[in-house]
């Protein structure tokens, strides 16, 4: 079993973005988002150590690939963001979203 390395809690969720890097740009799905960072997949690849640039319908992120790999039809792409441009829930919240430590909860309660 790995150890967990995120400084914050991650949401899973759903949405679509748009991320911006070099002079691409792409619609992604935004599938998980923490504080200081986001995981979504896209079309293409995106190495490691660029800067990208994340735009939601309410907000916008700036941060650094951190990984990229393909899983069956897409790049996961994983990025951390830049602290001036942390993700705040009270100025975006995903289309679709679930906090696994409620649902941890409901479980344990049932």
């Amino acid at each position: 079993m790995t150890k967990e390395k995120r400084a914050a809690h991650r949401l899973l969720c759903s949405d679509l973005v748009s991320v911006k890097w070099g002079l691409k740009q792409s619609v992604a799905v935004l599938e998980d988002i923490s504080t200081w960072g986001a995981g979504f997949q896209l079309p293409d690849p995106i190495a490691a150590g660029t800067p990208v640039e994340m735009i939601a319908t309410t907000s916008r992120w700036c941060g650094i690939v951190r990984h990229c790999s393909f899983h069956y039809d897409a790049y996961c792409v994983g990025v951390q963001f830049d602290p001036a441009t942390p993700w705040l829930p009270s100025q975006y919240q995903p289309a679709h979203e679930l906090d696994t430590r409620l649902l941890h909860t409901a479980i344990c309660c049932i």
